[in-house]
């Protein structure tokens, strides 16, 4: 059995450097080559996604991505981007000038809007500079080819929805509650930037090494800028991972994210999934009515100041939902 480290983490340490490392501004012209800067190695990872059901043990078998549909409502199924994006692969990559290791992400671009989705994400990361979130070096725009190239932190301990699957690893709260902190300080940060992620589950926060207990917030691929006097409404997400309110396609806001908190912290608790259903829409329906309880052996041990913690994130009207503050 494995036991992950149940030692508090130091706000920051040695091994999170990387977020502090200056970085150009702007993306390369075209002229400018990916290749004259860093050199290729191995491809890392593939596209994942879990298949799990309510009320029984999350199990990591894959599946291709899916659209869903629930009455008008259309979501997009969440792909692993990080390993492999629905539209592109990664390499680990050494840059020439200082031998520092990165992730460079190839991310196909053959239409209009998918390079302006880049450019959204390329703008979001600039400015999310903090050691819980996954940081970007620079990036590279190939037009001729219809490609454009993220360089970022190479981080190799796996994601945190891999330690729930495992029965190698023992997750006890103590340790879920380490987790939850550094996602919450993540999603703060964030938020105090006036972005939403919109897209928090467990497979979009990656360990910095196998057996520890800090990790890093990624995939900033549906993140947005928010404004409160301009009203934000989207119809993308992981369905078991989305807010009432995007499942009614109606206007999002900090709370959203915290929903997602919410059921990342059930997870990691018991290795169930609060709102599963036995198909794709009664999924949604399950997070639309957003109801769910306590009743597996699973929460036995839980203590209530946990419990009451996912109580207070997973309040179906998110005016009543607690924040981060």
């Amino acid at each position: 059995m494995i036991y992950v480290d149940e030692t508090d983490p130091p706000e920051e340490s040695t091994d999170e450097a990387d977020w502090k490392l200056p970085r150009p501004d702007h993306i390369r012209s075209p002229d400018d080559k990916v290749t004259d800067h860093y050199e290729l190695g191995q491809r890392l990872g593939r596209a994942f996604e879990a298949t799990r059901r309510r009320g029984s043990r999350i199990d990591g078998s894959n599946v291709e991505g899916v659209f869903l549909t629930l009455g008008w409502v259309c979501l997009k199924w969440g792909w692993g981007s990080y390993n492999s994006g629905r539209f592109g692969v990664v390499y680990r990559c050494k840059e020439k000038s200082t031998g520092r290791v990165f992730a460079a992400k190839y991310v196909t671009t053959p239409k209009k809007t998918d390079r302006q989705d880049v450019e959204r994400e390329v703008n979001i990361m600039r400015k999310l500079q903090h050691p819980r979130l996954l940081q970007l070096y620079e990036a590279f725009d190939d037009p001729r080819k219809k490609e454009m190239v993220l360089i970022l932190e190479l981080i190799e301990g796996g994601e945190l929805f891999e330690r729930v699957i495992d029965d190698d690893f023992v997750l006890t709260e103590k340790a879920c509650s380490i987790f939850l902190r550094q996602i919450c300080e993540g999603v703060d940060y964030m938020h105090t930037k006036n972005i939403l992620h919109l897209d928090m589950k467990p497979e979009n926060v990656l360990c910095l090494t196998r057996t520890g207990n800090r990790i890093k917030l990624i995939d900033f691929g549906l993140a947005r800028q928010y404004d409160p006097k301009k009203p934000l409404r989207l119809l993308h997400g992981t369905p078991e991972f989305v807010a009432p309110e995007v499942v009614n396609y109606d206007e999002v806001d900090f709370g959203t994210d915290m929903w997602s908190v919410g059921v990342i912290t059930y997870v990691l608790l018991s290795g169930l999934s609060p709102f599963m259903g036995d198909n794709d829409n009664e999924t949604l329906e399950n997070v639309r009515i957003g109801q769910y309880d306590f009743d597996d052996d699973a929460f036995d041990e839980i203590s209530d100041e946990a419990k009451d913690f996912i109580n207070k994130l997973l309040v179906k009207d998110k005016r009543y939902r607690n924040w981060i503050s």
